[in-house]
Protein backbone atom coordinates (compact mmCIF):
# COMPACT_ATOMS: atom_id res chain seq x y z
CA UNK A 1 0.00 0.00 0.00
CA UNK A 2 2.81 2.42 0.88
CA UNK A 3 4.57 1.65 -2.40
CA UNK A 4 1.37 2.37 -4.29
CA UNK A 5 0.87 5.64 -2.41
CA UNK A 6 4.42 6.75 -3.18
CA UNK A 7 3.99 5.85 -6.86
CA UNK A 8 0.78 7.87 -6.96
CA UNK A 9 2.55 10.90 -5.49
CA UNK A 10 5.52 10.47 -7.85
CA UNK A 11 3.19 10.27 -10.84
CA UNK A 12 1.43 13.45 -9.73
CA UNK A 13 4.77 15.27 -9.53
CA UNK A 14 5.78 14.04 -12.98
CA UNK A 15 2.34 15.04 -14.24
CA UNK A 16 3.07 18.57 -12.98
CA UNK A 17 0.16 18.60 -10.53
CA UNK A 18 -0.02 22.34 -9.78
CA UNK A 19 -1.47 21.98 -6.29
CA UNK A 20 1.12 19.42 -5.21
CA UNK A 21 4.06 21.34 -6.67
CA UNK A 22 2.81 24.44 -4.87
CA UNK A 23 3.29 22.61 -1.56
CA UNK A 24 6.71 21.24 -2.52
CA UNK A 25 7.98 24.65 -3.61
CA UNK A 26 6.50 26.32 -0.54
CA UNK A 27 8.23 23.89 1.82
CA UNK A 28 11.47 24.19 -0.18
CA UNK A 29 11.46 27.98 0.07
CA UNK A 30 10.79 27.87 3.81
CA UNK A 31 13.76 25.51 4.25
CA UNK A 32 15.90 27.69 1.99
CA UNK A 33 14.95 30.75 4.03
CA UNK A 34 15.89 29.11 7.32
CA UNK A 35 19.20 27.80 6.00
CA UNK A 36 20.03 31.15 4.36
CA UNK A 37 19.51 32.97 7.66
CA UNK A 38 21.79 30.50 9.39
CA UNK A 39 24.37 30.63 6.61
CA UNK A 40 24.60 34.42 6.47
CA UNK A 41 24.52 34.89 10.24
CA UNK A 42 27.57 36.72 11.63
CA UNK A 43 27.65 36.18 15.37
CA UNK A 44 29.99 37.74 17.88
CA UNK A 45 29.01 35.17 20.47
CA UNK A 46 25.93 37.04 21.72
CA UNK A 47 23.48 34.77 23.52
CA UNK A 48 20.58 37.04 22.56
CA UNK A 49 21.47 36.87 18.86
CA UNK A 50 21.79 33.10 18.98
CA UNK A 51 18.41 32.84 20.72
CA UNK A 52 16.80 35.05 18.07
CA UNK A 53 18.41 32.96 15.35
CA UNK A 54 17.01 29.70 16.76
CA UNK A 55 13.58 31.24 17.33
CA UNK A 56 13.48 32.58 13.77
CA UNK A 57 14.27 29.16 12.36
CA UNK A 58 11.71 27.48 14.64
CA UNK A 59 8.94 29.91 13.69
CA UNK A 60 9.72 29.52 9.99
CA UNK A 61 9.43 25.74 10.29
CA UNK A 62 6.17 26.02 12.27
CA UNK A 63 4.80 28.50 9.72
CA UNK A 64 5.57 26.19 6.80
CA UNK A 65 4.17 23.14 8.61
CA UNK A 66 0.89 24.83 9.52
CA UNK A 67 0.55 26.18 5.96
CA UNK A 68 1.24 22.77 4.41
CA UNK A 69 -1.23 21.20 6.86
CA UNK A 70 -4.00 23.36 5.42
CA UNK A 71 -3.43 21.48 2.17
CA UNK A 72 -3.36 18.14 4.02
CA UNK A 73 -6.68 18.86 5.72
CA UNK A 74 -8.32 19.84 2.45
CA UNK A 75 -6.97 16.69 0.81
CA UNK A 76 -8.35 14.57 3.65
CA UNK A 77 -11.85 15.85 2.90
CA UNK A 78 -11.54 15.09 -0.81
CA UNK A 79 -10.35 11.56 -0.08
CA UNK A 80 -12.80 10.82 2.72
CA UNK A 81 -15.21 8.73 0.64
CA UNK A 82 -12.30 6.73 -0.78
CA UNK A 83 -10.93 6.22 2.73
CA UNK A 84 -14.36 5.14 3.95
CA UNK A 85 -14.59 2.50 1.21
CA UNK A 86 -11.12 1.18 1.97
CA UNK A 87 -11.91 0.97 5.68
CA UNK A 88 -15.01 -1.04 4.78
CA UNK A 89 -12.74 -3.40 2.83
CA UNK A 90 -10.53 -3.87 5.89
CA UNK A 91 -7.88 -1.17 5.66
CA UNK A 92 -6.95 0.04 9.13
CA UNK A 93 -6.53 3.65 10.19
CA UNK A 94 -2.90 2.84 10.99
CA UNK A 95 -2.27 1.79 7.38
CA UNK A 96 -3.90 4.97 6.14
CA UNK A 97 -1.70 6.99 8.48
CA UNK A 98 1.44 5.19 7.25
CA UNK A 99 0.51 5.85 3.63
CA UNK A 100 -0.06 9.54 4.27
CA UNK A 101 3.16 9.76 6.29
CA UNK A 102 5.14 8.06 3.51
CA UNK A 103 3.78 10.53 0.98
CA UNK A 104 4.61 13.47 3.26
CA UNK A 105 8.13 12.17 3.89
CA UNK A 106 8.70 11.82 0.15
CA UNK A 107 7.48 15.37 -0.49
CA UNK A 108 9.74 16.71 2.26
CA UNK A 109 12.75 14.96 0.74
CA UNK A 110 11.95 16.44 -2.67
CA UNK A 111 11.58 19.84 -1.00
CA UNK A 112 15.01 19.54 0.66
CA UNK A 113 16.68 18.73 -2.65
CA UNK A 114 14.89 21.66 -4.28
CA UNK A 115 15.80 23.97 -1.39
CA UNK A 116 19.53 23.30 -1.94
CA UNK A 117 19.20 24.55 -5.50
CA UNK A 118 17.15 27.56 -4.37
CA UNK A 119 19.83 28.51 -1.83
CA UNK A 120 22.61 28.28 -4.41
CA UNK A 121 20.75 30.24 -7.09
CA UNK A 122 19.26 32.72 -4.60
CA UNK A 123 22.63 33.59 -3.07
CA UNK A 124 24.14 33.95 -6.53
CA UNK A 125 21.45 36.45 -7.53
CA UNK A 126 22.02 38.31 -4.25
CA UNK A 127 25.72 38.59 -4.99
CA UNK A 128 26.72 36.03 -2.37
CA UNK A 129 28.83 32.91 -2.79
CA UNK A 130 27.12 29.85 -1.35
CA UNK A 131 30.32 27.85 -1.76
CA UNK A 132 32.24 30.30 0.44
CA UNK A 133 29.44 30.37 2.99
CA UNK A 134 29.35 26.58 2.99
CA UNK A 135 33.07 26.45 3.62
CA UNK A 136 32.76 28.87 6.54
CA UNK A 137 29.97 26.95 8.31
CA UNK A 138 31.24 23.50 7.28
CA UNK A 139 29.54 20.81 5.23
CA UNK A 140 28.88 18.72 8.34
CA UNK A 141 27.11 21.58 10.11
CA UNK A 142 25.14 22.33 6.95
CA UNK A 143 24.03 18.70 6.72
CA UNK A 144 23.07 18.64 10.41
CA UNK A 145 21.02 21.81 9.91
CA UNK A 146 19.08 20.33 6.99
CA UNK A 147 18.56 17.09 8.92
CA UNK A 148 17.30 18.99 11.97
CA UNK A 149 14.81 20.95 9.86
CA UNK A 150 13.67 17.71 8.22
CA UNK A 151 13.19 15.86 11.53
CA UNK A 152 11.32 18.78 13.12
CA UNK A 153 9.06 19.15 10.07
CA UNK A 154 8.41 15.43 9.89
CA UNK A 155 7.59 15.14 13.59
CA UNK A 156 5.17 18.06 13.55
CA UNK A 157 3.48 16.84 10.38
CA UNK A 158 2.99 13.39 11.92
CA UNK A 159 1.02 15.05 14.72
CA UNK A 160 -1.04 17.14 12.31
CA UNK A 161 -1.78 14.10 10.13
CA UNK A 162 -2.94 12.15 13.17
CA UNK A 163 -5.36 14.95 14.02
CA UNK A 164 -6.51 15.30 10.40
CA UNK A 165 -7.27 11.58 10.10
CA UNK A 166 -9.09 11.43 13.43
CA UNK A 167 -12.63 11.60 11.96
CA UNK A 168 -11.74 8.75 9.60
CA UNK A 169 -10.58 6.54 12.47
CA UNK A 170 -14.10 5.70 13.66
CA UNK A 171 -15.25 2.09 13.36
CA UNK A 172 -18.24 3.03 11.22
CA UNK A 173 -17.36 5.51 8.52
CA UNK A 174 -19.61 5.71 5.49
CA UNK A 175 -19.14 9.07 3.86
CA UNK A 176 -18.21 12.67 4.46
CA UNK A 177 -21.07 14.00 6.56
CA UNK A 178 -21.69 17.50 7.82
CA UNK A 179 -19.82 16.55 10.99
CA UNK A 180 -16.63 15.67 9.11
CA UNK A 181 -16.84 18.80 7.00
CA UNK A 182 -17.27 20.95 10.09
CA UNK A 183 -14.35 19.13 11.73
CA UNK A 184 -11.99 19.89 8.86
CA UNK A 185 -13.35 23.40 8.43
CA UNK A 186 -12.58 24.16 12.08
CA UNK A 187 -9.16 22.50 11.77
CA UNK A 188 -8.30 24.63 8.73
CA UNK A 189 -9.38 27.78 10.57
CA UNK A 190 -7.10 26.88 13.50
CA UNK A 191 -4.19 26.15 11.14
CA UNK A 192 -4.71 29.46 9.32
CA UNK A 193 -4.61 31.37 12.60
CA UNK A 194 -1.57 29.46 13.81
CA UNK A 195 0.27 30.07 10.55
CA UNK A 196 -0.43 33.81 10.82
CA UNK A 197 0.89 33.80 14.37
CA UNK A 198 4.05 31.84 13.49
CA UNK A 199 4.65 33.99 10.42
CA UNK A 200 4.46 37.18 12.48
CA UNK A 201 6.73 35.75 15.16
CA UNK A 202 9.27 34.74 12.51
CA UNK A 203 9.16 38.21 10.97
CA UNK A 204 9.57 39.99 14.32
CA UNK A 205 12.48 37.79 15.42
CA UNK A 206 14.15 38.23 12.04
CA UNK A 207 13.79 42.03 12.19
CA UNK A 208 15.32 42.05 15.66
CA UNK A 209 18.11 39.83 14.40
CA UNK A 210 18.76 42.17 11.48
CA UNK A 211 18.81 45.27 13.73
CA UNK A 212 21.45 43.55 15.84
CA UNK A 213 23.72 43.57 12.78
CA UNK A 214 23.94 39.79 12.59
CA UNK A 215 22.53 39.63 9.05
CA UNK A 216 24.04 41.47 6.06
CA UNK A 217 22.05 43.73 3.75
CA UNK A 218 22.35 41.59 0.61
CA UNK A 219 21.27 38.49 2.52
CA UNK A 220 18.37 40.47 3.99
CA UNK A 221 17.03 41.35 0.53
CA UNK A 222 17.12 37.69 -0.49
CA UNK A 223 15.38 36.62 2.71
CA UNK A 224 12.66 39.26 2.31
CA UNK A 225 11.94 37.87 -1.17
CA UNK A 226 11.62 34.40 0.37
CA UNK A 227 9.22 35.78 3.00
CA UNK A 228 7.03 37.39 0.34
CA UNK A 229 6.83 34.12 -1.61
CA UNK A 230 5.93 32.23 1.58
CA UNK A 231 3.15 34.72 2.35
CA UNK A 232 1.81 34.20 -1.18
CA UNK A 233 1.93 30.42 -0.62
CA UNK A 234 -0.01 30.83 2.63
CA UNK A 235 -2.63 33.04 0.94
CA UNK A 236 -3.17 30.51 -1.86
CA UNK A 237 -3.48 27.63 0.60
CA UNK A 238 -5.92 29.57 2.72
CA UNK A 239 -8.04 30.36 -0.34
CA UNK A 240 -7.97 26.74 -1.56
CA UNK A 241 -8.54 25.45 1.98
CA UNK A 242 -12.18 26.57 2.08
CA UNK A 243 -14.50 23.56 2.16
CA UNK A 244 -17.60 23.88 0.01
Amino acid sequence: MIKKALKETFDQLLGLNASLWLQVVGMAISMALGVTIFSTYHSQGSTLELTLLLLTELFIVLFSISTFSIYLSKSAVKRSEKLGLRKTLGTSSWNLFLETSAQTTFLLMVSIVLSIGLIDVGMLLAGLSFELVLQSIGILHYGVLLLSVFILSEGMLFIIQGVALAPNARNEFEETTLYEKNWFLNLIKVLCRLSILFGLFALVSFVLLWFSGAIGMRATVLEIIFYIILITWWALNRKQGKIN
